[in-house]
């Protein structure tokens, strides 16, 4: 799992993760939340500012999206013994919508009554300076209407202080994502290679 603020670099160090291990031999698969299914779409929508909601609105639609995102995307796959990277997870909602004052203890709770609902075997975070982040969001053509440093600043101490209590997250390192693309590319692989022995229990 690979968490971390806007612009922290998930998603294409995500994507090039499982290309290299595609190349080395390991079935590999990346996703995302939002996911691309119904309930992820019209997320994204609210995200834009398209459609109006609040913040409480924001966890349950995450959550149920979650679900659907698991039932029909992610297990399956690990079913087939693939590893599977995802772009965010319950982690994200609780340090985003937290942020937004929603209790991060009652997010949990929405999640973990799913019925597919697991936790992780390894969640990587990608940390980095919330300045620095939205520097490299400029050259994206929508942006969401939360991604400001005052209110991704307070989503990463989120991310920092759920990730303080261990009791949520079954294996959880940080990983310094003010380097270079090559650097923390490498710096997830070797994570992913040493916490996983690819036999069994991939990394949902």
């Amino acid at each position: 799992m690979l968490e971390g603020i806007d612009g922290s670099g998930k998603t294409s160090v995500g994507k090039e993760v499982v290309h290299r291990l595609q190349e080395d031999g390991h079935p590999a698969y990346f996703t995302f939340e939002p996911s691309d299914l119904a309930i992820g779409k019209l997320l994204r929508q609210v995200l834009k500012g398209d459609t109006e909601a609040d913040a409480h609105t924001h966890a349950l639609l995450f959550a149920a999206d979650r679900e659907e995102h698991l039932r029909n995307v992610v297990i399956p796959h690990l079913d087939r013994g693939e590893i599977v990277v995802c772009d965010r997870y319950v982690y994200a909602s609780m340090a985003y919508q937290g942020a937004k004052g929603v209790d991060m203890d009652l997010i949990w709770e929405i999640n973990a009554r799913l019925p597919h609902f697991r936790i992780p075997d390894q969640t990587l975070f990608l940390d980095v300076d919330p300045k620095m982040s939205l520097g490299r969001t400029t050259h994206r053509e929508t942006v969401d209407i939360f991604e400001t440093p005052a209110y991704l600043t307070n989503v990463r101490n989120n991310y920092h202080a759920l990730f303080d209590n261990k009791t949520r997250i079954s294996s959880f390192d940080i990983i310094d994502a003010s380097h270079s693309f090559e650097l923390v590319v490498t710096d997830v692989m070797e994570h992913i290679i040493n916490g996983n022995s690819f036999e069994s229990n991939p990394l949902p």
